[in-house]
């Protein structure tokens, strides 16, 4: 998983027409999933955070991904990695980046 997510953020930091595609193909309600606390592990999460960075950073992404619920999925993410004792800054900058 976490290098089938490393691969697609390759994909998506690219031209703004492959971002359409993959979310066209179905890959929000994915990312939203995997970026689900208890979902996966923080290393799979955070690759998955990088590909949503990327796919936020393309204005056209960006309703999609709001209306599916991927804000709300962030924040309680952000939330749970802030009670940590050792705060894992590899999966907070690319979910901070994406709420930017």
């Amino acid at each position: 998983m976490q290098s089938a997510a490393f691969a697609l953020s390759n994909l998506a930091r690219g031209d703004q027409g492959v971002a359409e595609e993959l979310l066209q193909a179905g890959l929000a309600p994915l990312i939203i999933s995997l970026l689900t606390p208890g979902n996966s592990s923080t290393d799979v999460a955070s690759e998955v955070a990088w590909v949503l960075s990327y796919l936020t950073s393309k204005p056209i992404c960006v309703p999609l991904l709001v209306s599916g619920g991927v804000t709300n999925i962030l924040v309680e993410s952000l939330s749970l990695l802030a009670q940590q004792t050792e705060l894992d800054s590899q999966a907070v900058t690319p979910m901070l980046r994406s709420l930017g």
